[in-house]
């Protein structure tokens, strides 16, 4: 009985032992587990080279995005950033439907401060050449989070948006909304060329004692270029702009004239000039306030703001 009694109790802690090692080994997976969900919760990368040759690993779906001036493209791709860059007077107002609650930054007097950003805590930064092109600048961003520099400068509006749309990993939904913009301005063009057929226009900026044309860029490159209509002939073919005098107002004989209103001359002195009156556009009342923060800038979205503003300006 008593040697029965030993073989129970050598089973029991048998049965025991191998419980209690199955336990410490069930720890040791639980261990491990968390190991491995700490590593699968961390956010998946890719390694991309952005425009400016760095090697940059970016988030594979970035969730706090700031990309100053590059808003536009980033609401097209359905990326809402978390703060929106402005530059004074240059607002992009047109935004503030797809980005009601973002944070503003105003970087009119100190610059993009670093340390604003740095509370912001973004997973990605995109920057324009221009903004990365001092030397220094790009590792101080790099710092706060991976930082990938796009060309804004030397490229289209279009390609930037690519350029974006393959970083984010948006590539269909960029190509269904440019196939949606050329819709778009095919429809817009035809509808221009037939009111307007060779009649001209010209894209302004009043001051009080002279005025600048714009050439073909922001907004020009939409009406001159892409939708077709004719410039008039004190737009500058090659320069950005073109400073004119007073006097040569009397030479602004456009069919059709856009005046692009800053903050700084919402009314300006020439608009109270006999000169001025006596334009044929002025006369006509082809004369249309545009926001400079729309017909100063390119995108997609701002250009769509163009042509609602092009068919109120030119009506069936």
């Amino acid at each position: 009985m008593e040697r029965v009694r030993s073989i129970i109790a050598i089973a029991v802690c048998a049965i025991l032992l191998a419980l209690l090692t199955g336990a410490c080994t069930g720890g040791g997976s639980g261990n491990g587990g968390s190991g491995a969900s700490a590593e699968a919760s961390k956010p998946e990368e890719k390694t991309v080279v952005d425009n400016a040759g760095h090697q940059v690993a970016v988030p594979v779906r970035p969730q706090r995005v700031i990309a100053p001036y590059l808003e536009d493209p980033l609401v097209v791709l359905g990326v809402n950033p978390v703060a929106q860059v402005l530059y004074g007077n240059v607002e992009q107002n047109y935004l503030k439907d797809s980005l009601p609650e973002v944070e503003i930054i105003d970087t009119s007097d100190v610059g993009l401060p670093l340390e604003r950003l740095l509370n912001l805590s973004p997973d990605l930064l995109i920057l324009g050449k221009g903004m990365a092109a001092e030397e220094g600048v790009y590792e101080q961003y790099a710092k706060i989070a991976p930082t990938y520099v796009v060309d804004n400068i030397d490229k289209s509006w279009r390609e930037t948006l690519l350029d974006l749309a393959g970083l984010l990993g948006k590539e269909q939904t960029a190509e269904e909304q440019l196939a949606e913009y050329d819709r778009k301005i095919q429809q817009t063009r035809a509808h221009v060329q037939r009111k307007i057929g060779n009649g001209t226009a010209a894209i302004v900026v009043l001051t009080d004692k002279e005025f600048y044309t714009m050439g073909h860029v922001q907004g020009g490159a939409l009406l001159f270029d892409e939708l077709g209509v004719r410039p008039h002939p004190l737009t500058p073919e090659q320069e950005e702009w073109n400073t004119l005098s007073l006097e040569k107002l009397s030479e602004l004989d456009a069919d059709y004239i856009f005046v692009i209103k800053t903050e700084r001359y919402q009314v300006s002195e020439l608009e109270n000039n006999s000169l001025w009156k006596g334009l044929p556009a002025v006369r006509a009342g082809r004369v249309h306030d545009v926001e400079s923060g729309i017909w100063q800038y390119s995108g997609l979205i701002s250009n769509e703001r163009k042509l609602a503003d092009i068919m109120q300006a030119i009506p069936e």
